[in-house]
Parts: structure tokens; C-alpha cells; sequence
């Protein structure tokens, strides 16, 4: 088939705040930073009247905002990347930018040499990885619209490749 004839998709990820689940770890950051500040004043306290264990938990409580320190800004980072996933013809690609950056990082992978595809659930963080003998490259499904997985998923299913995992329930259209 002349590559003028060959289909050709594009689809963009949704915003941070649109995406599955934000509002849930929104809040349960929020929540767990909350905490961390009651935790903190106990612990300033029972230093103060007991010095082992006092001591004990103002460690304990520390490590919490460290971790907490490394969840949030792990999350963030994970929130700001903008995906684009493109689809001529036999090719698919990925791009992934950071932020509000214009330069990012691009993949592609002809499906024709693609093995299998393996669709990790659930939906708040589902994952189509294709596999070719040389090559992985990963979809971050999560990151676009329900209509755009079954678009994507269901151009790849024609090209006849098989799909390990079940994503019969966002491929149904």
C-alpha cells in the first residue's frame, strides 16, 4: 500500500487534572501531608518529656517526610509529562515531553514486526506494552481519553497482533 494511502492518527493526552485518578491522589497527598504535620508536633512534644522515645519518633516521623517528599515530587513529575501518540500506517510512535516543554523524547515501532502486546489493568494506570524482538515500547493509556485507548487498541488488534492481558472491556465500542 502506497504510504499516501495509509491511515494516519494522532492523539494527545489529556491534561494532568482530567486524567483517571488525580483528584483521588490529590487528595490522599493532601491527607497524608496533613498527618505529617500532626506527627511532626507529637513528636516535637514527646521529645520534650521523653528523650529515647521522643526521639524514636521524631526519626520515625522524618523518614514519613522524607518519603512523602519523594512520593509528591515522583507524582508531580509524573502528572506534568504531555504524551502524543502517532499512527501512519504500520508505524506507531510515541512522543513524551516534560512539562510545558516543546523538545521531548520520541519512540516508534512498526507494528508489523511487533510480537505481542501486553495491556496491563486497571484503568487508572493501564499500559499497553508491544514487544518486538528488538524493541519495547510503552503506551501510557492512562494518560489519554477512554475513546482514544479504544482507538488505539482496536487499530492495533486489525493489524493482527496478539494481545496478552484482556482489553476486550475498553475495545468493545
Amino acid at each position: 500500500m502506497p504510504t499516501a494511502l495509509k491511515p494516519s492518527l494522532r492523539f494527545f493526552s489529556r491534561p494532568s487534572e482530567h486524567r483517571t485518578a488525580f483528584s483521588p491522589m490529590t487528595m490522599g497527598i493532601a491527607i497524608a501531608w496533613t498527618l505529617f504535620a500532626i506527627y511532626f508536633v507529637v513528636a516535637a512534644v514527646s521529645l520534650s518529656h521523653v528523650a529515647t522515645i521522643g526521639a524514636m519518633i521524631f526519626f520515625v516521623v522524618c523518614a514519613y517526610g522524607v518519603y512523602m517528599a519523594f512520593l509528591t515530587y515522583d507524582w508531580t513529575q509524573e502528572n506534568s509529562k504531555r504524551f502524543e501518540v502517532f499512527i501512519h500506517g504500520d508505524l506507531l510512535g510515541l512522543s513524551s515531553f516534560e512539562g510545558n516543554n516543546t523538545v521531548g523524547s520520541y519512540e516508534q515501532i512498526a507494528l508489523d514486526k511487533v510480537e505481542t502486546v501486553e495491556y496491563f489493568e486497571p484503568r487508572d494506570s493501564s499500559t499497553l506494552m508491544l514487544r518486538a524482538l528488538d524493541k519495547t515500547l510503552e503506551i501510557p493509556l492512562w494518560a489519554f481519553s477512554e475513546s482514544d485507548e479504544k482507538q488505539i487498541v482496536n487499530y492495533i488488534r486489525m493489524r493482527g497482533v496478539e494481545f496478552l492481558g484482556n482489553p476486550a472491556d475498553i475495545a468493545a465500542a
